[in-house]
């Protein structure tokens, strides 16, 4: 399954995090470590095994990755997955029509968890994505990171949930 500026400047950024991939035998980050596992404090948790609310240090990374980092939200971590979405059943439609997608389908749930609309915020999103090797064997499911900057788009730890923050 894996940005930072504002929502189109952000869009390069958010392109940045779709190039992230997540490697779980093919999930993507966006973002970059290729081939590797994510690096940090935290429980290495299988990326196959994260769920909406968990909490990450994952950093802003890129590349295809395995497991990440998980830590309790109450601990200083990097992003939280503040949401699961699915892509359409189909061929493999290549990492762009991917990337493309997760960036409409994260975006449109990023309101409901934040309580502001993305451009309004502070915070950003990067998100775990299926590779063609995992997009094989059924994997469609796109998992939404948001992550909190410090207002100049430098991404900073977080304790605590975002959910509901209106930043």
């Amino acid at each position: 399954m894996t940005p930072t500026v504002r929502m189109f400047s952000r869009g390069a950024a958010v392109a940045s995090i779709v190039v992230l991939s997540t490697a779980l035998a093919g999930c993507s980050l966006l973002n970059g470590f290729i081939g590797t596992d994510v690096q940090g404090e935290g429980e290495s948790t299988d990326i196959f095994s994260i769920v909406v609310g968990d909490c990450v240090n994952d950093g802003v990374a890129e590349g295809t990755i395995s497991s990440v980092p998980t830590v309790p939200c109450s601990e200083p971590h990097d992003s939280e997955v503040y949401a699961a979405v699915y892509l359409e059943d189909q061929d493999f439609p290549g990492d762009d029509a991917i990337l493309n997608e997760a960036d409409t389908l994260c975006l449109a749930e990023f309101a409901g968890f934040m309580g502001v609309e993305y451009e309004a915020s502070i915070a950003d999103i990067q998100y775990y994505f299926p590779t063609e090797l995992t997009w094989a064997s059924g994997d469609r499911e796109v998992l939404c990171l948001v992550y909190e900057t410090d207002g100049a788009g430098n991404s900073i730890q977080t304790v605590g949930s975002l959910e509901g923050t209106g930043r």
